[in-house]
C-alpha cells in the first residue's frame, strides 16, 4: 500500500513532488489515511482474524530505504519521460 501511495504523488506532476510541487489537501488526508491502516492493520483484532503477523521493527527500516530508491528511480524515470514525449 506504501508504494502504491507514494507512485500517485510521484506522477502526478513533472516537477519534484513534496519539494515543487504539493498534492492537495484531499490527496495528502487519504494517503495518510491508507497508509495508517495498513501499518496498523496487523496491529488490531482485524489483523488478527485476517491472520497477519506484525512486521520486526528492522522491516521498517528497510522498508524506508526500498521506498526512498523506488521514489527516486521513479521520478527519474518520469523526468526522462517527460523530457523524451512531454507531459
Amino acid at each position: 500500500m506504501l508504494t502504491q501511495t507514494l507512485i500517485t504523488h510521484i506522477i502526478r506532476t513533472a516537477k519534484i513532488p513534496f519539494l515543487q510541487s504539493r498534492a492537495s489537501p484531499a490527496l495528502i488526508a487519504t494517503t495518510v489515511v491508507i497508509c495508517a491502516i495498513g501499518i496498523a492493520l496487523p496491529y488490531t483484532w482485524i489483523g488478527q482474524a485476517l491472520a497477519f503477523t506484525p512486521l520486526p521493527p528492522l522491516y521498517w527500516f528497510i522498508l524506508a530505504g526500498c521506498l526512498f530508491a523506488y521514489a527516486t528511480i521513479t521520478h527519474l524515470i518520469k523526468t526522462w519521460f517527460v523530457q523524451r514525449w512531454g507531459m
